[in-house]
């Protein structure tokens, strides 16, 4: 299976301290990242292959992340590199332990640009899935070379994993990305978001996955519900697919590994519930290792099944 992720590669600075009265921060844990970079990384431990569409800085940071890329078998053929920084993000932790994100306003991702040449050597390679989100959508330089590719490539299907965060969103942006796709997957935070701005006014989530479903013509909808698990389903049905129980070390990340899990099974036919409870085991690895893309083994996801009660 050949996925193709279009949005950003960038540095997660995990615990690091602002700067302060004197001008210097305190750096943390410094991880590579980006939520369709994640999904796409995964998807190569699982056997596919993998390819990203961005841009990376021209800086000491962009030719670090260009090593990395080696390393997990990503392939670098459309990752350009441009005069914006490399992204770095601070990451906190909230009250209850889930991730919160600040970045600069403009930075290599940003700037991702294709021509009609590359275009074409995109539609050439012959992707079953491309995958992007709504963030790496705030430039207009970047959304316009989405929009370029979805116009003039052909994929297998389409998966959005919506990512709203701060004002880098509006009703259009996602009227337009979710109606691009054929399976879209969501928080509960960001479904009300959508219940909110298209006027649905639904009162359950599960009415809601189904109005999305029927309103944008999505073959799969999926709502993650942290550790309750997540729902799935489409315009008529909704399944609700319980979390697993593990020792949760770092949240960042986790919701990436279950797209990963969600896609890797819908690419290889599985029913959707079957689909739903691999994505949920992937994320619940992911909740119990440190970093975005730790080392594990594929034998840890049959552990987490055959060991693990799955949460009520």
């Amino acid at each position: 299976m050949k996925v193709l992720g279009f949005g950003a590669i960038l540095w997660d600075d995990i615990g690091g301290e602002p700067a302060g009265s004197q001008g210097i921060s305190v750096m943390g844990e410094r991880n590579i990242g980006g939520a369709v970079f994640n999904v796409v990384a995964h998807l190569r431990r699982l056997g596919c292959e993998g390819y990203m569409l961005s841009a990376i800085g021209d800086d000491a940071l962009g030719r670090r992340t260009f090593e990395e890329l080696e390393r997990l078998g990503v392939h670098r053929d459309f990752v350009g590199t441009v005069e914006a920084p490399t992204c770095l993000v601070r990451v906190s932790f909230d009250a209850e332990g889930f991730p919160r994100y600040s970045s600069p306003d403009l930075v290599s991702w940003d700037q991702i640009r294709v021509e009609d040449g590359e275009v074409r050597r995109i539609d050439e390679v012959g992707f079953d899935w491309l995958v992007f989100g709504t963030l790496e959508q705030r430039n207009p330089v970047s959304r316009a070379a989405l929009r370029r590719v979805l116009a003039g490539a052909r994929f297998g299907k389409v998966y959005l994993d919506l990512t709203l965060r701060g004002d880098c969103y509006s009703r259009g942006l996602l009227d337009e990305s979710i109606r691009n796709a054929q399976v879209v997957k969501m928080n509960d935070e960001e479904a009300l978001t959508v219940n909110r701005l298209f006027g649905f006014r639904e009162e359950d989530l599960g009415a809601l996955l189904r109005r999305i479903a029927r309103e944008f013509g999505s073959q799969v909808v999926c709502i993650t519900l942290g550790s309750r698990g997540a729902l799935i389903g489409d315009a008529s049905t909704v399944l609700h697919k319980p979390a697993y129980r593990v020792r949760v070390q770092d949240t960042v990340g986790s919701g990436d590994a279950f797209s990963a899990g969600l896609l890797y099974k819908l690419g290889q036919g599985a029913p959707i519930d079957e689909s739903c409870d691999f994505a949920n085991r992937m994320g619940a690895l992911i909740s119990a290792k440190r970093s975005s893309i730790p080392d594990y083994e594929l034998s840890e996801l049959d552990h987490i099944r055959d060991t693990l009660e799955a949460a009520l």
